[in-house]
């Protein structure tokens, strides 16, 4: 159990509010407390012996984000829908992520991993065709792509906290991202996926 959960409503995200934005959430009083002053200038402008900012949403966004709330479970079914049979159809070379038996992902993303000698081809290769043949338009809701290819510590703000992270490392040259559910319908998928069989046959 954890005291805080946060969630994203940027643009590309499964609901949004119409742009950047976010909501954390917590039953522990003193958090939200701190929380509040961090995004209102320290609530009462002065009172703040920390640093704080104007991260208060606005208006617009709200009556947004209120509209896409009463379709969330709706699109969030037909995301969770589309993303179980692309992975129940998953061709050879193409690992889903394991799920623990206490989760239930939104799949926003499939994290799959890319086994070249099982699939039969380069990853780069297969992402290449995956582009030729228009699975692969690098837009939300259509990627085939090969994740992120830095670490935190690749960064150079972050240089100095590098460290030996051989998992994270080798991980890099196997993900497989797939973002080829969302916002889409059934048969769209499903015709995604018989290309993706058709070059790794």
């Amino acid at each position: 159990e954890a005291d805080v959960a946060c969630f994203s409503f940027q643009e590309t995200k499964t609901m949004t509010t119409g742009g950047e934005g976010g909501m954390v959430i917590t039953d522990n009083e003193e958090i939200a407390e701190k929380c509040r002053t961090i995004r209102n200038h320290g609530f009462q402008y002065a009172s703040s012996l920390s640093l704080c900012y104007n991260f208060r949403m606005t208006e617009i966004q709200a009556a947004f984000g209120l509209a896409q709330l009463k379709k969330f479970p709706a699109m969030l079914k037909l995301q969770t829908d589309n993303a179980e049979y692309i992975i129940n159809h998953l061709p050879n070379g193409i690992h889903p992520p394991r799920i623990t038996n206490w989760s239930v992902p939104n799949w926003y993303i499939i994290g799959c991993t890319y086994d070249e000698k099982e699939a039969g081809m380069p990853r780069a290769e297969f992402i290449d065709r995956m582009t030729k043949l228009g699975v692969n338009r690098s837009v939300p809701g259509g990627t085939v792509g090969p994740g992120y290819q830095l670490l935190i510590y690749d960064r150079p703000f972050f240089k100095d906290l590098k460290s030996e992270c051989p998992n994270a490392e080798s991980l890099k040259s196997r993900w497989l991202w797939l973002d080829i559910h969302r916002w889409r319908e059934p048969e769209e998928v499903k015709k995604d996926v018989e290309i993706m069989h058709e070059v790794l046959r």
